[in-house]
This record gives C-alpha cells, sequence and structure tokens, in this order.
C-alpha cells in the first residue's frame, strides 16, 4: 500500500515553508504526521520583542547600584502608577540577585507577543533561533536543553535608553551581557551563529563573560559584533573568539589595544586557519584610537592564510569627511604589503572606499582569481579596468591536464560585478566587461549606449541572472535605429537564463527622463521570447514607450515567470489601465506610475 503524499515528511516540511503562521497553526490540527512537522517549524525562530513604541517614561531604581528591568508581558492600563514588580533581574558574574523594587512611572499596555511558561517548555526542544529586539525576559535566558539551538541575536536600539542617566544605562547594558552570556555558555555545544547588535550613542563594553562564552563554543561559524568597545585587557578573549568563525562582522567596532607584531608573546593566542570571511564596516565620523587603525586591522587580517572573502566600507556621510579616503588609502596599502592574502581572496567588496584608480589597479593587479567585487561608487575607471583584463600572476596554481602552469585572466572567473556610482565608468568599458566575462551571472552598472553595443562585439556572459544598468537610446534616433535596436535586441536575447531585468537603472541619473529600446514586438522584442526565467522586468522614468496591448498578450504567451512589471508602457492612461489589467489577471504584478515629470 502506497503512502499517501501529504504523510511524507520531506513533503510536509516543503509546504510548511510556504504557509503563513495561522495556517500553520490550523494544519496542527490535521494529523500526527502534520502536527510533527509543522510543530517544529512554528517553534523554529522565536522573536522576543515588545511591540509598543514607548514603554517607560520612569528613571530606574538605582538603590544598592541594581537595575531591575520590567516584566514587559503583563499588561497594564493605568499610569503613574506604583507598580511592585516581582522578578529575578539584575547578574553579577553568575549570580541572579532578586528583590522587589518600586518602580514609578507612565505604564502602558503590552501585548504578550512570544511563547512563555509551560508552552515554552514543553516545545524548546524545536527551538533553533531566539532573536531579542528591545526585550530581555529573564525566562529565555534561564532556558536549557535546547537541544536545537543554533542562533541567538540581540538587537538593543538606542530608542530603549531614553530616560537613563549614564550609571543606570550602564547597569542595563551589563544585565544584557551577563545574560546573554549565561543563555550561550548553556549551549556552547550547538551555538553557530551569534549576533550582537547595539543601536547607541556611545559604544557599548561587554565584560569579560562574553568572549569566554563565545570562546566554549567550537562550533561558532557566524560573528556579527556592530557598537561595540573591546576594553585593553579583553583584548586576547576577544580575538580568540573571532578567530574561531568562520565569518565576521564587525561593525562600529573599537578595538583599545590592537595586539602588536613586535610585543613578546606576539597573538599567539589568534588561530589562524579559520576564520574565511572578514566585513569591518567603520563610521565616517569615527576617530580612531591610536592602536585601532586601519594599518592595525589590515596587519591583522594578514595573519588569517584562509581568508577567502573581505568586506571593507563606511556607513555615514562621507561628503564633509576626509576619514575615508584616508582609512582605506592606508588600509589597502597595508593589505598590499602582506600580497599572500590577496592570492587567496574571492570575494571583495571595496563600496565607497575612497581610493585612487591606481591603487585600486594595484590591488586587484595582485589577485589570482576573484569572483565577486563590489566597487560601486568608488574611483574603478580604466586602469582597474585592465587589472581585470590582464592574465593573472603565473603562480596562481592553475595548471592544465598537462600538469603545465597557465595564464588566465580575472575576468575569466568573476561572477558578480558591482559598478554603479562610480564616475569614471563609460559605456565602452561596460561593453568590453559584457564581452570579456563569460562567467558572469550579475551585473550593476550604470549607462551604456545602444551606439556603443552596435559597435562592440558579441556579449559571452551567457550565464547572466540579474542585469541593471541604463541601456540608454537617442533622444532624436537617426535613420539606423531600427538596425541598432536589432543588434541590442540581439545580444540581450543571448542572455536566456536572466532572471531580473532593468534597462533604466542608476540613481545617479534618479527621477530624470531616460530613454531606452522601444520595447513593441514590431521593433524587436520579440527576439526576447527565449526569456522564459525572466521574473522581473523594469523600464522605470521612460516616458517614451508606445506599447499596446498587443505586448502584454506577447510577454504572458512568453515570459511564464514573469511576476513583475514596472514602467511606464503608454501616454494613454486607458491603455496603460488595460495593460496593468491583463497582467493582474495573470498574478502579475504592474506598476505603471506615470512619469512625474511629464504630466
Amino acid at each position: 500500500m502506497s503512502t499517501h503524499p501529504l504523510e511524507i515528511p520531506e513533503i510536509l516540511f516543503l509546504l510548511s515553508k510556504y504557509l503563513p503562521r495561522q495556517d500553520q497553526l490550523n494544519c496542527l490540527k490535521v494529523s500526527k504526521s502534520f502536527h510533527s512537522i509543522f510543530i517544529s517549524e512554528i517553534w523554529r525562530t522565536i522573536r522576543v520583542e515588545k511591540r509598543d513604541r514607548d514603554i517607560w517614561d520612569w528613571s530606574p531604581n538605582l538603590s544598592n547600584g541594581r537595575i531591575y528591568p520590567v516584566d514587559y508581558r503583563r499588561p497594564y492600563s493605568s499610569t503613574n502608577i506604583t507598580r511592585n514588580i516581582t522578578r529575578s533581574s539584575y547578574l553579577t558574574g553568575s549570580t541572579y540577585l532578586t528583590g522587589n523594587p518600586y518602580l514609578t512611572g507612565n505604564i502602558y499596555p503590552i501585548i504578550s507577543t512570544y511563547p512563555t511558561g509551560s508552552a515554552l517548555q514543553r516545545n524548546k526542544h524545536h527551538i533553533q533561533e531566539i532573536v531579542f529586539f528591545n526585550d530581555y525576559p529573564q525566562e529565555y535566558f534561564l532556558l536549557r536543553d535546547c537541544l536545537r539551538l543554533r542562533a541567538v541575536t540581540i538587537h538593543h536600539p538606542t530608542s530603549l535608553n531614553r530616560g537613563y542617566t549614564q550609571a543606570s544605562q550602564r547597569l542595563w547594558e551589563r544585565y544584557i551581557f551577563m545574560s546573554f552570556a549565561i543563555l550561550v555558555s548553556a549551549h556552547t555545544s550547538t551555538i553557530q551563529n551569534v549576533t550582537l547588535d547595539f543601536y547607541m550613542d556611545a559604544l557599548a563594553s561587554p565584560p569579560m563573560e562574553i568572549w569566554d562564552a563565545l570562546n566554549q563554543c567550537p562550533k561558532l561559524d557566524q560573528l556579527y559584533l556592530s557598537t561595540l568597545r573591546v576594553s585593553p585587557n579583553h583584548t586576547p578573549s576577544f580575538f580568540q573568539a573571532c578567530s574561531k568563525a568562520q565569518s565576521l562582522t564587525l561593525k562600529f567596532v573599537a578595538i583599545l589595544d590592537f595586539p602588536r607584531e613586535s610585543d613578546e608573546n606576539p597573538i599567539n593566542y589568534i588561530n589562524c586557519d579559520r576564520l574565511q570571511e572578514v566585513k569591518i564596516i567603520r563610521a565616517v565620523e569615527y576617530i580612531p584610537f591610536e592602536c585601532d587603525t586601519p594599518y592595525s586591522q589590515a596587519r591583522m587580517l594578514r595573519r588569517f592564510h584562509n581568508l577567502r572573502s573581505l568586506d571593507y566600507r563606511f556607513e555615514g556621510d562621507k561628503q564633509y569627511s576626509p576619514t575615508p579616503s584616508v582609512c582605506a588609502t592606508n588600509f589597502f596599502r597595508t593589505i598590499i604589503q602582506g600580497s599572500w592574502i590577496l592570492h587567496q581572496l574571492e570575494n571583495l567588496n571595496f563600496a565607497s572606499a575612497q581610493i585612487g584608480d591606481a591603487l585600486l589597479a594595484e590591488v586587484l593587479g595582485k589577485m589570482h582569481r576573484i569572483r565577486s567585487l563590489n566597487v560601486s561608487d568608488t574611483s574603478f575607471g580604466h586602469l582597474s579596468l585592465q587589472a581585470l583584463l590582464n592574465d593573472a600572476p603565473v603562480n596562481s596554481g592553475l595548471s592544465s591536464a598537462t600538469g603545465n602552469l597557465q595564464r588566465w585572466k580575472l575576468c575569466g572567473f568573476i561572477e558578480t560585478l558591482n559598478i554603479r556610482h562610480c564616475k569614471n565608468i563609460s559605456g565602452a568599458m561596460i561593453q568590453t566587461i559584457l564581452e570579456s566575462c563569460p562567467q558572469l551571472t550579475q551585473l550593476l552598472a550604470e549607462r551604456i549606449s545602444i551606439d556603443e553595443i552596435a559597435r562592440g562585439k558579441a556579449w559571452v556572459c551567457k550565464n547572466m541572472r540579474t542585469m541593471k544598468l541604463y541601456l540608454s537610446a537617442e533622444l532624436n534616433p537617426g535613420p539606423d535605429i531600427a538596425e541598432k535596436q536589432h543588434i541590442a535586441y540581439t545580444q540581450l536575447a543571448k542572455l536566456t537564463k536572466l532572471r531580473e531585468l532593468n534597462l533604466t537603472e542608476g540613481d545617479s541619473l534618479k527621477n530624470c527622463e531616460r530613454r531606452t529600446l522601444d520595447l513593441r514586438v514590431k521593433e524587436g522584442l520579440s527576439l526576447l521570447a527565449g526569456l522564459n526565467e525572466l521574473c522581473v522586468f523594469s523600464f522605470l522614468y521612460d516616458p517614451y514607450q508606445q506599447m499596446e496591448i498587443a505586448e502584454a498578450h506577447w510577454m504572458i504567451a512568453n515570459w511564464p515567470s514573469l511576476n513583475y512589471f514596472l514602467g511606464v508602457v503608454n501616454q494613454e492612461p486607458c491603455t496603460r489601465e488595460a495593460f496593468a489589467a491583463i497582467l493582474c489577471s495573470k498574478n502579475i504584478t504592474a506598476s505603471n506610475s506615470f512619469s512625474p515629470l511629464r504630466q
């Protein structure tokens, strides 16, 4: 007797991924098979969160140096009342201090949005991820025996600290850190991903217990730290924790005492073999400490022999600060000195790094292969492009079947490329990329004209999945426009694996009129009938299209995967409405918003 498909666990597991939460809850009552699968999916991720924006307006009782967080799960409706809160609250080391402080203030009604009590204890073995956002109930930090717990995240916004004195804020931070350390210490054998994300005006200082807990996690894979300050006496434990992970993100993290190569016992406590991915995000307005400099960071990265991915960028207003240019230049000049690190790297993200074209070309010239490159908003230009087109170093280790070393071009490896907002980029350079990068699957670029495509060679990137650029046409087309458009359509038709095509991309031209290909079937759109996987088609800010109902029917017939259609199809409102109605009848989201510059 054959098994019913809806009793096969693998099918039920896939089904549970696509159902909304309420439907998942209803499925618990269908059968035991449904219950066993859906209960795991429902409890997979728990988000511990307060939904009210302004929960408290009070100054906490700091008698005896203690801060007592409120039981946010209990709803109250009165204001200006005194409430006796009985709760284990502040942690000192691993000891919980209990008490009954009196807290006076404005208390607003809160609705519990996460499980507690016996339900939590019965199903805790299903939990794989806990996300704390603006709420830190002790019941969750005291959890034990969560056999599948893989990830723990804390998002602590600045808004929670309104009305707190500096002393009370530090005590509150300590409560969060110590509670977090106890939860992680109880699940060291399963923890893989840890996130400490603080949205604060001042850098928070984690205690030693945080780094000790992380150092006990043998399976630690991803570590994300944001807006933190590492004290000098915590530096060894901090770097030990960082080197245990495979992926490390440091966002606005100040290290007060970088280890120095010349010291006795130099950084021998760092395991250099595991870390493969590093992201360093610096604040533009951040003035680094004397020892926490781009030079120190780059020198440290040179010790990680298996590093494969490097992300170094800035966040903030770069217009009025020279910091990004100086820091980025020092960082990359130091990286070049230990060029072997560039031999190993495959993924680079230099977005918004204000370094010159020559220095960027020197960095790329020392690499043996590159799969992903993000140089948006940089000085990427002719020198950098030439570095991609040149042969990789002969000692790259790539050999033929005969054992002889071969010379390869970097452009032969690259799969994703982001060159948006680069002032030195021209349409001819974009055409060169399209005809030189056979493995390219994603391209985010600026403007390339139909003329430049017509004069160029055939595109070789047949594996392209995402293409976002501004394929521009002349506002006053000449007599040969039909021939040039045919060539452009022919090039696009080769990209049969395209899933997203944007013909008017480019934020540097935001809210400006643009003119792209004539998107009518008789003008060449019919050549794109082979784009069977196309999901998103966009040509925003182009008010010159004259598409009719026939194009809508053609798209439905030839693009079966189309989900989103974005652009102004015609100047006539009736045509636009009819066009959108036809697409919507096939569950295609259509945005036919009229260009404001043409109204």
